[in-house]
C-alpha cells in the first residue's frame, strides 16, 4: 500500500538514498534537513511514517518526536528514530514517543529494516531493542556515533547546569531552550520549540524585544540593563549573540530579580540614612 513518508536527516546523501529506495517501492517521499524545517512542513503535511535522525541541528530528533506527539493531526503517524545509539543501548526511543527505531549505518545494511518498518507500520507490535538494531553492530558504526552523541549530551548537560536561560533562535523561532529558559517564561521546554521568540513574552513587550532579532552576525546586543523586562514576577535582562557560522541567534536570559531587589533596598537605606543625617544637622544648627 502506498504511504506518505517524511525523512528527516541532516545528511543530504542519506536523504537522497532513502528517497530513491522508498519511491522505488511506490511511496510518496518528502525530506527535511533538520527538525525545524520538518516542523514547518508538518504544519500542513500529514505523513503516515516519519523517519527521524536522532542527532540534528535546529531541534534534535528526540524533541521533534515529542512535538509530533502533541499534534492532533499526527496522532496516528508512525515515528521511526534512526540512530546508532540503539546499538549502544544508550537511548530508549519509546521514551520520546517513537514507535520503532533503526540502527544507523550504511544504507545497504539499513535497507532490510527500512522496508520491514514500512510494511509493518500499520501493525501494533511490541518492539525488541535487539531486533530494532537490525544487526548493525560494527565497530565503525558504534565509533561513528558515540563521539557526536557524547558531545551532544555533554553540551546539553553544561547548558542545563548554568543559572541563565539559553535559547537558540533561527528565523525568529526557538529551536533550542534549556530548562532555566523554560522556567523564566513559565512554559515547558517542548512547548517553546518552534514558537516565535517574541510570542514567549507579554504583548506589551514585543516592540521592545523585536529589535534584538535584527542583531547582525558577530555582534552582541543587550537589552534591559537599565530597565529590565518585567515577566511573570521576574526582572530579566536579555543578551543576544548572532552566530555567523550557523546563521542563528543565541539568546541569554538573566534573572536579576534578587539583584534589583537588593539594589532598591540599598538605595532606600541610603536615602533613609541621608534623611537622618540631614535632620541631625538641622537640629545641631538650631541648638547652636
Amino acid at each position: 500500500m502506498e504511504k506518505r513518508i517524511l525523512v528527516v536527516d541532516d545528511n543530504p546523501v542519506l536523504l537522497s538514498q532513502m528517497t530513491l529506495l522508498l519511491e522505488a517501492e511506490g511511496h510518496q517521499v518528502a525530506t527535511a534537513l533538520d527538525g525545524f524545517s520538518a516542523l514547518n512542513m508538518l504544519a500542513s503535511l500529514t505523513p503516515d511514517i516519519v523517519f527521524i535522525d536522532l542527532i540534528m541541528p535546529n531541534i534534535g530528533g528526540d524533541n521533534l518526536c515529542r512535538l509530533i506527539r502533541k499534534m492532533p493531526h499526527l496522532k496516528d503517524c508512525f515515528l521511526v528514530v534512526i540512530s546508532a545509539a540503539v546499538v549502544e543501548q544508550e537511548f530508549d526511543y519509546r521514551r520520546v514517543g517513537a514507535d520503532d527505531c533503526i540502527a544507523k549505518g550504511p544504507l545497504d545494511l539499513m535497507r532490510p529494516r527500512i522496508l520491514e518498518v514500512v510494511r509493518q507500520a500499520d501493525e501494533v507490535r511490541p518492539i525488541d531493542l535487539e531486533t530494532a538494531a537490525g544487526g548493525i553492530e560494527t565497530k565503525a558504526a558504534r565509533h561513528h556515533t558515540r563521539e557526536p552523541l557524547s558531545e551532544c549530551h555533554h553540551l546539553e548537560s553544561v547548558l542545563e547546569s548554568i543559572p541563565d536561560g539559553v535559547m537558540e533562535i533561527r528565523e525568529g523561532n526557538v529551536v533550542y531552550a534549556n530548562s532555566m529558559a523554560a522556567v523564566m517564561v513559565e512554559m515547558k521546554p517542548e512547548a517553546i520549540l518552534g514558537r516565535a521568540f517574541v510570542e514567549l513574552f507579554p504583548r506589551r513587550l514585543h516592540h521592545r524585544i523585536a529589535p534584538l532579532l535584527e542583531t547582525r552576525p558577530g555582534e552582541i546586543a543587550e537589552f534591559g540593563q537599565d530597565r529590565p523586562l518585567a515577566i511573570h514576577s521576574r526582572e530579566i535582562i536579555l543578551k543576544c549573540l548572532a552566530l555567523a557560522e550557523v546563521g542563528s541567534l543565541l539568546m541569554i536570559l538573566t534573572d536579576v530579580t534578587k539583584y534589583k531587589s537588593v539594589q532598591r533596598a540599598l538605595k532606600e537605606a541610603m536615602e533613609y540614612s541621608d534623611n537622618i543625617l540631614n535632620t541631625m544637622a538641622d537640629a545641631l544648627r538650631w541648638w547652636c
